[in-house]
């Protein structure tokens, strides 16, 4: 059973803040695995433009890929 199979059939559709958190972790994303200047804060700008609820949508995913980052290079 898929993950989407598991949940009961209701379709959701991506909001515009959902792309761009992504297109920002993205970012983010690509900027750690070059070694470039993470430069978090212009991310943050970027999602601050679009509300407080994209800020902080954004700071936990980055959070989570760190965990999962950090947890990747202890095993």
């Amino acid at each position: 059973m898929s993950l989407c199979d598991h949940d009961v059939g209701i379709a959701r559709e991506f909001t515009e803040r959902d792309l761009l958190i992504a297109a920002l972790v993205g970012r983010y994303v690509e900027r750690r695995e070059r070694g470039d200047a993470l430069c978090a804060h212009d991310l943050l700008a970027v999602a601050a433009e679009h509300g407080d609820t994209a800020v902080a949508e954004l700071r936990d995913v980055v959070a989570l890929y760190e965990a999962m980052r950090a947890t990747d290079a202890a095993a």
